[in-house]
């Protein structure tokens, strides 16, 4: 049985989990074709997804995710308000106008407006304005339960869709799974089923012991067990079951004639030495 240092060190990186492989910069990743199980396949690593190394483990992550992920429900909605969501738009508007003439992927770059000196720094006083702590309580706060909200949805969605994958692409899977793991038979026949044992073998070790098959029993059944146990007493023994010592060498007499015997040894050593005086 493993130690836990030693699946410590199978563990995936906290810092590299799978969900990060799938986030690309300036909202980029918009698109549903943009996760297909073609490039699932090829950014999943064993290093940073517990489903390739222990799946028990990545089941668990996963409930934990979807826990968490409804906790945050109340923070999505609130975002929704119509009201809520047009003040923040106004807000971005606000620094869209600042910012827009510093675009770099402009369809017609000499349309964009010409700025001298004096107006990039007027532009970044007035971003510093709309951006400076305790300006803007509402914006403030909006921020805060859009990164709670936003962070637990799209965990949440990226989970699911990974293990949508795993499901449809067991041998997927096995290819990727980590070469020094002893999964030789889900490698050798990729099925759901097969990767259910490695689940299984996982799922039943927690914290280094194995947990017990059957149901507990509650402290008073234990006693009752006991009980119930008939003791180890030769006077209720059949005389065909008493242990006959005859037949074992050296306890073919009781311990009182051994005793006798090592009296007369002792009184015949001091006659001889009276004798020999």
């Amino acid at each position: 049985m493993e130690s836990p240092n030693e699946r410590m060190k199978l563990a995936a990186s906290f810092s590299k989990h799978f969900p990060r492989d799938f986030l690309r910069p300036y909202c980029h990743c918009t698109d549903a074709s943009d996760i297909t199980d073609d490039i699932i396949n090829r950014r999943l690593k064993a290093f940073s997804c517990e489903w390739l190394t222990r799946p028990a483990v990545a089941l668990s992550e996963l409930a934990e995710t979807l826990v968490k992920s409804g906790d945050k429900s109340s923070a999505m909605e609130e975002l929704l308000e119509p009201r809520v969501h047009n003040a923040f738009q106004q807000h971005i508007g606000k620094i869209l106008n600042e910012i827009s003439p510093f675009r770099m992927d402009a369809e017609n770059p000499a349309e964009q407006e010409t700025l001298t000196r004096a107006e990039v720094h007027a532009r970044m006083a007035r971003l510093k304005d709309l951006t400076q702590s305790g300006n803007n309580l509402f914006v403030e706060a909006y921020i805060e339960r859009s990164i709670e909200a936003s962070t637990a949805l799209y965990t949440t969605v990226i989970y699911l869709r990974v293990l949508a994958y795993i499901m449809n692409n067991p041998d997927q899977c096995a290819e990727k799974m980590r070469p020094d793991l002893d999964h030789a038979v889900f490698k050798r026949q990729p099925t759901i089923e097969n990767y259910a044992d490695i689940i299984y073998e996982g799922y039943k070790i927690k914290n280094g012991h194995e947990i017990a098959q059957g149901a507990r029993l509650s402290l008073t059944e234990l006693l009752d067990a006991k009980q119930k146990t008939p003791e180890c007493d030769s006077t209720n023994l059949d005389q065909s079951e008493v242990l006959d010592t005859s037949a074992i060498p050296g306890d073919s007499t009781d311990v009182s004639s051994r005793k006798r015997k090592s009296g007369d040894k002792q009184k015949k050593t001091k006659k001889a030495k009276k004798t020999k005086k």
